[in-house]
């Protein structure tokens, strides 16, 4: 009999367990549940806060596109906006309505946030106002028209090394892109719609002064979809990578932008916290001055992930000279001498001082419902993103961890070289 009770009180744990919310791992300061019609619910309570920071994340971006239409994630990005037939944002000042309410959005590679501040009084109706706009986009034709002007000007995908990167490794020009934007139609951005924009795909983060239990109950109350998604929507496979890309005429004002890519493969563990640091390390490493040739070693470093591959992006601009094939091997040379000063410098009191910088960094976030909020999006969305735990892992690295790196992942790598040249 009580061997009985036993196991019932454990299946009774378990029941309670998984219908509760939970607290995610190492970050255990927000919580997440996940409500019968599919929608993932996170969220952190800051109750003297006078701001609420609310972001919807649909999971498709532009590695997520069909070739035949690309941008087409943004162009319904922009949609949203322009109103479901009765309303529109479009309209709004800075997008902000009568009571304050702020809105916006932006398209990365995996995805796609629309963002909203509110106060804790106005926030259930602007959430659900957005909302609707998001789920239920009227895809005039007129607008569809005039966005794709808008979009084609904003050239998103060209904003950041890592979306240059990918532009360029999928052999696009403007032409290109310009092209098969305004091949699409509304009908395709309906079926695009309708496969991506549904509840079972949404996170909704939510963080500062609200009322939980009303949010709650406002996005449980949602219809479930009419079929099943996968949450994690199959990536468009890149080209075959080029060694060397080289274009033209894309970047005025400027006589060359320059993008090394290494390719680090599959990570994890401490060999993905280490490629996560690198780029403080090297950019700490590159602010100095070549003598011999009078140019600035001068780089900004990225890492990124293209699919489930993460890449080490080296960014160097200069508008002073013409690029030569005498400058790329300058820039090759100096590549080799960071994967140097990686195996032979003693960074132990440089990590030290990262990670008690970090950590400052992170409670100063951790005051601001919008920063926080956003930090929390991309330690969801972003694997390159440092969290709590990695904070110290990073303390503790040694100078051998970073050699066996570089031996391991650096050393005899190929590089995946693009050049953006201006007339």
């Amino acid at each position: 009999m009580r061997s009985f009770w036993k196991i019932r009180a454990c299946l009774l744990l378990i029941i309670v367990t998984l219908l509760s919310p939970i607290v995610l791992g190492a970050e255990g300061d927000f919580t997440e549940q996940t409500f019968p019609n599919g929608i993932r619910f996170v969220y952190r309570q800051i109750p003297k806060a006078k701001k609420v920071a609310a972001r919807i994340i649909v999971p498709v971006g532009f590695l997520h596109e069909p070739q035949e239409h690309l941008e087409i994630t943004h162009l319904v990005e922009h949609l949203v906006f322009r109103g479901n037939g009765e309303v529109t944002l479009s309209d709004s000042p800075d997008l902000t309505d009568k009571k304050g309410n702020t809105y916006n959005a932006f398209t990365t590679l995996n995805r796609t946030e629309y963002v909203l501040e509110s106060t804790p009084e106005n926030l259930t109706e602007a959430l659900s106002f957005f909302m609707d706009l998001i789920l239920h986009p009227a895809f005039d034709p007129s607008d569809i028209e005039k966005e794709k002007k808008i979009v084609t000007i904003e050239r998103a995908m060209r904003s950041t090394p890592g979306n240059v990167f990918l532009t360029y490794l999928n052999h696009l020009t403007q032409n290109q892109l310009d092209s098969k934007i305004h091949a699409i139609d509304r009908q395709t951005l309906l079926a695009f719609h309708h496969q991506y924009y549904s509840t079972d795909q949404l996170t909704v983060i939510i963080t500062g002064n609200f009322n939980k239990d009303e949010i709650a109950g406002y996005l449980a109350s949602l219809p479930k979809p009419d079929k099943e998604t996968a949450r994690k929507n199959h990536l468009r496979p890149t080209s075959p990578l080029d060694k060397d890309i080289i274009l033209e005429d894309y970047l005025p004002g400027e006589k060359y932008r320059l993008l090394f890519g290494i390719n680090l493969k599959k990570m994890k563990g401490k060999d993905l916290v280490i490629a996560k640091t690198l780029p403080y390390i090297l950019t700490f490493e590159s602010r100095q001055y070549d003598y011999v040739t009078n140019r600035p070693l001068d780089y900004d470093i990225y890492l990124f992930t293209l699919g489930e591959d993460f890449y080490l992006i080296f960014e160097y601009k200069d508008v002073q000279e013409e690029y030569t094939p005498e400058i790329s091997k300058w820039h090759e040379r100096n590549i080799k001498r960071y994967y140097n000063y990686l195996k032979a410098k003693d960074f132990s009191q440089f990590t030290k001082a990262l990670s008690t910088s970090l950590e400052k960094t992170l409670k100063l976030t951790e005051s601001s419902p919008i920063l926080l909020n956003e930090y929390y999006a991309k330690l969801i969305f972003e694997p390159t993103t440092i969290s709590k735990a990695d904070l110290a892992t990073i303390k503790r690295l040694s100078s051998n961890d970073l050699k066996k790196f570089v031996e391991n992942y650096l050393a005899d790598q190929t590089y995946h070289k693009v050049v953006i040249k201006a007339n």
